[in-house]
């Protein structure tokens, strides 16, 4: 190694440093993204359990009533654009399985990515030494 290469290689090393903690953090949100669909199937699935389920439904900022729900198997989900459908039980259980399915391929994908970051920072501390 030549002497001059050092600084370059430190800060590349840095650099790699920083990007692999962003990829942390993006593996983390995508792990809450996915707790948070496994919840909401689990809760979707009790609902249809209870009689007469109760909800929490909210009226304005941290204020909320109690509603009795009449149907536990219809809901309404955004499909984008400010488009609301109607679907079925199953139908929403199975696009948060889909979801889930996504997140779990991003989080692989991000794990391969700071294997190889991780790899290429320990050439660069073995260059260093």
């Amino acid at each position: 190694m030549v002497k001059d290469d050092k600084p370059q290689l430190q800060a590349e090393a840095q650099m790699l440093v920083s990007r692999i903690q962003q990829i942390q953090q993006e593996f983390e949100v995508l792990e809450q993204q996915f707790t948070h669909a496994q919840k909401a199937m689990q809760d979707i699935s009790n609902l249809s359990l209870a009689d007469r389920p109760k909800a929490f439904v909210p009226v304005s900022r941290g204020i909320f009533t109690e509603a009795k729900l009449v149907d536990t198997e219809k809901f309404y989900v955004n499909v984008g654009s400010g488009i609301i459908a109607e679907k079925n039980a199953n139908d929403v259980k199975k696009l948060l399985q889909e979801q889930s399915e996504e997140l779990r391929k991003g989080q692989h994908q991000l794990a391969a990515n700071m294997k190889q970051l991780a790899t290429r920072v320990r050439e660069i501390e073995q260059k260093l030494k």
